[in-house]
């Protein structure tokens, strides 16, 4: 739900808020070491797929959010990663 509350008030220009949301769920952790160094939307976002990896570990999510957020997966720019229509979605 940090996440979530996260990037709503990031999105919304709370971005104080947003970043100090992340930094709790980095506290909790045990991660020490002050705020995050964040000055654009794209720090914001490099920050929190960061985090999401260490919660989201082999649970597909990780890759979810790098779908919503246009993100590519790896640095090889050759790799690419689309899943199928599934038939019942197909409109004839």
């Amino acid at each position: 739900m940090y996440y979530i509350v996260s990037v709503y008030l990031y999105k919304n220009g709370d971005t104080e808020g947003g970043v100090q949301k992340l930094d709790e769920v980095r506290m909790e952790r045990g991660i020490a070491g002050g705020k995050l160094d964040i000055r654009s939307v794209d720090d914001f976002e490099k920050a929190l797929l960061a985090d999401m990896r260490k919660d989201f570990y082999g649970e597909g999510q990780v890759f979810y959010q790098f779908k919503r957020l246009n993100r590519e997966l790896s640095s090889n720019n050759k790799t690419e990663f689309v899943l199928p229509i599934p038939k019942i979605e197909l409109i004839y």
